[in-house]
């Protein structure tokens, strides 16, 4: 029996971690932006976005397919390094912030009460999650 006590802590504590990572997570069904955030969010991809990026391909299958699963931090990182195309990495954290709620607004995201941080440290505790209800073609929310 004393064999397995070594196992049985471990897997315990295996358990435990990963239960408590689970409760950090946020997903972006929570509401993690606000309603002002997008409405900035918008105006500042009509001025720097949508030369090169129609809403359609930000939302729907393109989005799921290169970002539903990943932490929200991975689509901050990339709009704040690799956006606008023609002027990579000139975004501030606040514009790409925004742009981010946008993003998420379109894809149907709920909008919360707290606004979301314009920093890639928090972002990788939100997960990104599609809502059931989203399912249709984009439109202008």
């Amino acid at each position: 029996m004393r064999c397995f006590r070594p196992i049985v802590i471990a897997a315990a504590l295996t358990l435990t971690a990963h239960t408590s990572a689970a409760q950090n997570t946020r997903s972006t069904r929570d509401g993690v932006f606000t309603h002002e955030q997008a409405v900035a969010g918008k105006d500042i991809y009509l001025g720097f976005c949508q030369s090169c990026h129609t809403a359609i391909s930000h939302t729907g299958a393109p989005f799921k397919e290169h970002w539903v699963g990943k932490p929200l931090s991975d689509l901050y990182n990339y709009i704040i390094t690799l956006m606008p195309k023609s002027a990579p990495g000139t975004l501030e954290p606040e514009q790409a912030n925004i742009v981010l709620a946008y993003i998420l607004k379109l894809n149907g995201m709920p909008e919360g009460n707290e606004p979301l941080p314009a920093d890639a440290a928090p972002l990788k505790q939100i997960r990104i999650e599609l809502t059931a209800s989203h399912a249709g073609p984009p439109h202008d929310r």
